[in-house]
């Protein structure tokens, strides 16, 4: 399964770092570049293609408006995102997110080409197990063995992994005190689908752990904010926790909350990176578990590649009255985090993203 894929960037630079990373993993295919998003619609018109690496910042048609034609004229290709991580960009990206792009990738800037490169190919090898499971999940085909191995390997899941497993007594909780949420690859359209539609008097914190770098989740913050009935804010270090009011993790720092003479205010830190992110869900989940104690907490896993939050719900479970909701696989852009929660038994239930906001509502409301 060969995955046949367009860079688009007006820099020959990043069309040649970009096809040379992508040629070095057999998974990948590349079948051309494009200087503009102008041309790449004009190739699209004659190349098959699988995924389009687009850069945001092009003159004439930026990336989010190339997106916005390729997913009009081609709904079939995936879209993933290039960006210098530059302040004008994080709001197109996060656009583009919002909108149906796959992820986004960001251009390095060593001064060493090979170690450009190098870092790319890393990543690229991340975003294969990714675009795989999406082609299987659309064709709903068998899947070949040796593509089985590396879904399972990156935490991923197909139309043909075992169903989780379902507890079947649930005891709810009778009051709760926090909403957590855990999301990485699609996180910005489940985060779009979901805070938004929470009640003007939710009566819960709401604390969120998306896997993305620096700049992009302010502009996340800032995106939901305007659409939402809640305050959404980027978390700020020593702010208090409070109801009704929703806290993203800082790109590229951990988010953990502290209780100081009856106080609870959120901490961020420059931790190691677990499950090789960072912000990560764990170590939120853990600091909830600690703060809270017994109390009972909501935590809501949703889309997102790999298991991180895994270990983080079961010390909720342990330590706290912990009622987790886990995404459905059919909602998920990438099935991995939730899969990892639902076949360790931890969750009490799955939903699909578009009901989400008013079972976790009903839930909060009415204790």
């Amino acid at each position: 399964m060969s995955i046949k894929a367009l860079v688009v960037d007006d820099m020959v630079f990043f069309r040649k770092m970009f096809s040379d990373a992508l040629k070095e993993v057999s998974d990948f295919e590349v079948v051309g570049s494009a200087f503009s998003g102008k041309s790449a619609l004009e190739k699209l018109d004659t190349t098959k293609v699988d995924l389009v690496l687009l850069d945001v910042y092009m003159p004439e048609m930026d990336g989010f408006e190339t997106m916005e034609k390729i997913k009009e004229l081609h709904p079939e290709i995936m879209v993933v995102m290039m960006s210098a991580l530059a302040s004008r960009e994080a709001d197109i990206v996060v656009k583009a997110l919002g909108s149906g792009a796959l992820e986004f990738i960001r251009k390095p800037d060593d001064k060493s080409f090979e170690k450009n490169v190098a870092q790319l190919r890393h990543e690229v090898k991340e975003l294969a197990g990714v675009v795989k499971a999406r082609i299987l999940r659309s064709t709903g085909g068998t899947v070949i063995p040796a593509i089985a191995a590396k879904v399972a390997a990156n935490g991923l899941t197909s139309r043909t992994a075992v169903p989780p497993r379902k507890r079947s007594h649930v005891r709810k909780p009778q009051r709760f005190e926090a909403l957590v949420i855990g999301v990485s690859t699609g996180g910005p359209v489940a985060l779009d689908r979901l805070i938004p539609k929470l009640p003007a008097d939710f009566p819960l914190p709401v604390l969120v752990v998306q896997h993305m770098p620096p700049l992009f989740t302010a502009s996340l913050a800032k995106t939901l904010d305007r659409k939402s009935n809640l305050t959404v804010v980027e978390a700020r270090h020593g702010e208090a926790v409070n109801p009704g009011k929703v806290y993203i993790a800082p790109g590229g720092h951990h988010m953990v909350i502290n209780r100081h003479m009856g106080v609870i205010t959120v901490v961020i830190n420059d931790d190691p990176p677990e499950n090789n992110c960072r912000p990560a869900v764990d170590p939120l989940f853990r600091s909830v578990a600690e703060v809270y104690g017994k109390s009972g907490v909501v935590a809501a896993i949703l889309t997102g590649m790999g298991s991180d939050g895994a270990k983080g719900v079961r010390a909720l479970k342990k330590d706290c009255n912990c009622y987790c909701i886990t995404q459905s696989e059919s909602s998920c852009v990438i099935y991995g985090m939730p899969r990892a929660v639902d076949e360790a038994s931890l969750n009490d239930i799955s939903v699909d993203i578009d009901d989400m906001a008013v079972y976790i509502s009903n839930l909060s409301l009415r204790s």
